[in-house]
């Protein structure tokens, strides 16, 4: 049964024939019946040839114990490569296989393959095809196998690294912020506010100065129900803590500089009008120390 199997694919390289077995695994391993085998086979070995994937299935149904034949060709994995070419005349060896039949990616060496399935699964062949096209022109597949081995191997850092945090410039205090407020995908409704504010391009702009941008930018996006300073303010009051002089005096100017920034960008179509803010901010500040609720005027 193992040598029908194998005697009825032929591959152009060791790379294909490791990327083989490996595809026959991975769909082995992922289904979960033997009926189930043949559709996770097609899916996983969509970068071969489908005539010999197809003809494959063919031969493994004649065996008559499909589940049988799959773990006794798995079983001597490792022993390919090598095994694999023992199977044919000496006249048909990797070696002497035309690249043009061995298929587009016959000269991916195995540690290219291995790196390649790793980060795009077994259909990795459709992947790299654009991306080559694209860097090395629509020629590419006309260049020697050993130039293009050594293109690639200098090109896969690019192709395989992990996307970029387009947020990692945030520092973990403004962070933190916004995580209270917005929660732990602030990411996603920063992404379209700054957009608005600083254009399409703002991703390209110094680290340094978003930062800053941010700062400024914060106290708007957030609204007065941000301020870190005021919660600590309250957290200590809710402990049952004296308040002292000193801290009612921090307390009451930052919530005169909220009012003031408030009132400042009062509209038309605001919520509250100018007392009805005045007045809350007033009751907030009498929650926050316990004192009656008195303000005086902002202005």
């Amino acid at each position: 049964m193992t040598d029908a199997l194998i005697t009825n694919t032929r591959f152009g390289s060791n790379a294909e024939v490791v990327e083989w077995f490996r595809v026959v695994r991975a769909a082995y391993d992922g289904a979960d019946t033997p009926e189930d085998f043949p559709d996770h086979l097609r899916q996983q070995a969509a970068g071969f040839d489908q005539e010999m994937v197809e003809e494959f299935l063919r031969t493994l149904a004649d065996t008559g114990d499909p589940d049988g034949a799959l773990a006794g060709l798995l079983a001597i994995e490792g022993q390919m490569p090598d095994l694999y070419w023992a199977y044919f005349p000496a006249e048909y060896t990797a070696e002497e296989t035309p690249e043009s039949d061995a298929g587009p990616f016959g000269w991916v060496d195995e540690d290219q393959a291995a790196r390649l399935n790793a980060a795009w699964g077994g259909d990795w062949q459709t992947h790299l095809d654009p991306q080559l096209t694209a860097r090395w022109g629509a020629d590419w597949q006309n260049h020697p196998a050993d130039h293009k081995q050594a293109w690639l191997t200098d090109l896969l850092p690019e192709l395989l690294a992990p996307p970029e945090d387009p947020f990692d410039w945030v520092p973990d205090e403004q962070s933190g912020r916004l995580t209270q407020a917005w929660g732990g995908d602030w990411q996603t409704h920063l992404d379209p506010q700054l957009t608005a504010r600083w254009g399409a391009d703002w991703q390209s702009h110094p680290a340094d100065h978003k930062q800053a941008w941010l700062t400024d930018l914060l106290p708007e996006l957030l609204g007065t129900r941000d301020a870190t300073d005021l919660n600590a303010a309250a957290a200590t009051t809710a402990a049952g803590a004296e308040v002292s002089a000193e801290v009612a005096q921090q307390v009451t100017t930052l919530l005169d500089d909220y009012l003031n920034d408030e009132l400042a960008n009062l509209g038309e179509d605001s919520d509250l009008s100018e007392e009805e803010l005045t007045e809350l901010f007033a009751e907030l500040q009498a929650d926050l120390l316990n004192a009656p609720t008195t303000q005086e005027d902002p202005s």
